[in-house]
């Protein structure tokens, strides 16, 4: 989670009811997920995340979700390598990533590995608490009444969980842009 039930109740300035601690935990726990939709990254330290990648046609290969910190395992099609070398946040090897150097078609490389910064960004964070409590204050009830033809509007019941424009606003600077992935023809 991008936000602890600690940082709620510092920004809301007061002690939680014991009734609100289980719904705020699970705020916290939908807008973090719902950020890390937004943005399209992991935010914190991954361990041992598994991904598998087509090979490029360079003698590099980039890993996602930076800084790497550790590769414990490279594979390419199914079959462990260890002559590569991290640099930064890429894998090198001398001979590209296909499993044998003239092989025309490409290989699939799996990587166990660490990466991830080790602190949630507080501008995150901020957004996070933020949108919680902006969830917490949307109870339910009559909204707006008329006595004229009889009217009663009801306040939004808090049922559907979705980040604001002003929090989209500022996590765009953490959106990763779209890419594009090679496929195989059938």
């Amino acid at each position: 989670m991008l936000a602890t039930l600690a940082d709620v109740t510092a920004r809301l300035g007061r002690e939680l009811e014991p009734e609100e601690t289980a719904r705020i935990e699970a705020l916290i726990s939908d807008v973090s997920a719902l950020v890390e939709a937004h943005t399209r990254r992991t935010f914190g330290r991954v361990e041992n995340d598994v991904i598998t990648l087509e090979s490029p046609s360079e003698l590099t290969l980039e890993l996602p979700g930076k800084p790497v910190h550790q590769v414990m395992r490279v594979e390419i099609d199914g079959h462990e390598v260890t002559d590569w070398s991290l640099v930064q946040s890429a894998l090198w090897r001398r001979w590209g990533w296909r499993l044998r150097w003239l092989d025309m078609k490409p290989s699939t490389v799996k990587v166990t590995y660490t990466h991830g910064g080790d602190a949630v960004p507080a501008d995150v964070k901020a957004v996070v608490c933020q949108e919680v409590i902006r969830l917490l204050s949307g109870t339910p009830g009559v909204q707006a009444e008329s006595v004229g033809d009889v009217s009663i509007t009801y306040a939004d019941s808090g049922g559907s969980v979705g980040l604001s424009a002003a929090a989209k606003r500022s996590l765009n600077k953490y959106r990763r842009k779209a890419g594009s992935v090679a496929t195989k023809a059938a």
